[in-house]
């Protein structure tokens, strides 16, 4: 195609083809844009709306179930049988040393193994016939021993129920050497004292009970039984917590019984 069939072609296209006005399109493309960024505040709006809606009706709804902090609560607790020989099954107890309401409590931890009477007890086979004994007393003390291996709830000298009473009483016990020393303050969470028991001599011939207890009478015998004693002052009461073992009890059974004194909390159930 020649030059001059090039210009008569683009005078045809010209009167066929009407050329837009580049000043109105670009009137139009801001229109344009302008209604996009209104559509998109639109939805914003919207969304914002809707959410704040929901936010507004999560706090209106009383069906609502709120979320729950993470559970903090202790270990599953069991009331802990009390004076009667039987197995334990490992775990957590609360043991009520007094008979009175509203009286302190202890919680304790048990391992496998352990036996129930006024406190966790083991022992190898038959009770009369073991040969070795551990074991862990709370007890609420009436009385104590005042005279040597002839104890009876009859002859021995009462007490307060106060810690102060109980200890003086402890050291007048005949044929006991008792050393005395505080206790850590954290150890049962309330101020204590504990005591080692030592027999002065040789031993009573057939044990030698030494307390009188709310619960079930005389405890702590033996004819070779060694004692930590501690006495725990909950708000003005006494509480005894007494561990004896014999010299033949295993290792590990005395590590176990000391964590077991370990585990000790005194409570106030009110």
């Amino acid at each position: 195609m020649n030059e001059l069939e090039l210009r008569e072609f683009r005078t045809r296209a010209e009167e066929l083809v009407s050329l837009p006005d580049l000043a109105d399109l670009e009137s139009r493309g801001r229109r344009l844009r302008r209604r996009r960024v209104a559509l998109g505040a639109s939805l914003a709006a919207a969304v914002l709306a809707l959410a704040g809606g929901l936010v507004v009706t999560q706090r209106d709804d009383g069906n609502q179930t709120p979320i729950e902090p993470p559970d903090e609560r202790p270990p599953s607790e069991v009331d802990y049988p009390g004076p009667v020989m039987e197995p334990l099954a490992p775990g957590t107890y609360v043991l009520r040393p007094s008979l009175q309401n509203g009286a302190p409590e202890v919680r304790l931890t048990v391992p496998p193994g352990w036996n129930a009477w006024q406190g966790p007890n083991r022992f190898d086979g038959d009770l009369n016939t073991t040969g070795w004994y551990a074991g862990v007393l709370v007890v609420d003390v009436t009385s104590v021993a005042s005279k040597k291996c002839r104890y009876t709830a009859a002859t021995g000298a009462a007490v307060d129920g106060s810690a102060a009473d109980l200890i003086a009483a402890i050291n007048r016990i005949p044929g006991l050497r008792v050393t005395t020393e505080a206790a850590p303050a954290e150890l049962f969470g309330y101020p204590a004292t504990h005591l080692h028991l030592r027999t002065a001599g040789a031993f009573c011939r057939d044990g030698n009970n030494l307390f009188d207890t709310e619960q079930n009478g005389l405890v702590i015998g033996g004819t070779d039984t060694l004692a930590d004693t501690w006495v725990v002052d909950v708000d003005g009461e006494a509480i005894l917590i007494d561990v004896g073992f014999t010299p033949t009890t295993p290792t590990e059974i005395r590590r176990e019984l000391y964590e077991i004194v370990e585990s000790i909390e005194v409570v106030d159930p009110e």
